[in-house]
């Protein structure tokens, strides 16, 4: 079983506070200690109220508290390291207040301790602790500031605490105070334009430069001019990315690089 192919397809890593990986699978949760290199496995177990609410992990947060959300292919759960006690979330088509929708691609906790979620085909959700409910924010056709797309990709804070978001359909900057969202689409050829409205990852630089994933290379967006450069791939270049459709970012300060993870072209640093 620990070399099980139903678990080697590995969705999402998680380092918590105490140095632990968890793995995000096709087939579980699994919990591993580098120390010892042992692991600890857990799945969904029909009937069992107590187990996962699904096998297909997409996503692990821990949040300030150290408690963990996680995220399935079948609904949000939440993990309680005191009471070692686990809690589903599940969308109710006759509730607004609850979840949007069962699938969950994405967990992220802002700087002001507050979660929000990425749902397949539900939006963007925030969860209220002191009224246990979640607030949707949803595409109304009608309504132009509203949400570009409800199938979300990503969510990242950059540093001066604007919430960005990923969908089907272009960027989205969140002002948390009014619930709007402002709309970065594809909407030309020319460097004020992303290259791709399907949006996989964000990052932020030491400069402040905002870099977007999608798959047709890097976006990188100039906060100040608002100006994009992009990253492709070029087969008549060894220097260009491996390959264009990226999907995680990752900087470190420490060696002043982007690691740019693509889907099927292994990993670049810039």
């Amino acid at each position: 079983e620990y070399y099980s192919p139903r678990s080697n397809y590995i969705l999402h890593v998680l380092e918590d506070d105490k140095g632990i990986l968890w793995l995000s699978t096709t087939y579980g949760l699994v919990k591993f200690d580098p120390k010892t290199e042992r692991s600890t496995r857990y799945y969904h177990i029909p009937g069992d109220p107590t187990s996962l609410s699904h096998n297909n992990i997409r996503f692990v947060l821990q949040e300030h508290s150290g408690n963990f959300w996680i995220g399935t292919k079948s609904g949000l759960n939440y993990f309680d390291t005191t009471t070692q006690s686990l809690r589903h979330f599940f969308n109710d088509k006759t509730d607004p207040n609850s979840i949007g929708d069962n699938w969950i691609r994405v967990i992220y906790e802002d700087r002001n301790h507050q979660i929000w979620i990425g749902t397949e085909n539900g939006g963007l959700n925030r969860y209220d602790k002191a009224s246990n409910r979640f607030i949707r924010y949803q595409n109304a056709v009608n309504i132009k500031n509203s949400i570009s797309n409800n199938r979300i990709y990503s969510i990242f804070e950059d540093r001066t605490g604007n919430l960005w978001v990923g969908t089907y359909n272009g960027v989205n900057k969140i002002d948390k105070y009014f619930n709007n969202f402002e709309h970065i689409h594809r909407t030309g050829n020319d460097n004020r334009n992303l290259n791709d409205d399907i949006i996989w990852c964000f990052e932020e630089d030491d400069l402040g430069n905002l870099w977007i994933g999608t798959p047709s290379g890097v976006n990188i967006q100039n906060r100040k001019t608002g100006e994009f450069t992009y990253l492709v791939s070029d087969p008549r270049n060894a220097n260009s990315l491996a390959g264009n459709d990226i999907r995680t970012i990752l900087f470190t300060p420490e060696f002043n690089c982007m690691w740019l993870g693509g889907w099927g072209s292994g990993m670049d640093r810039y």
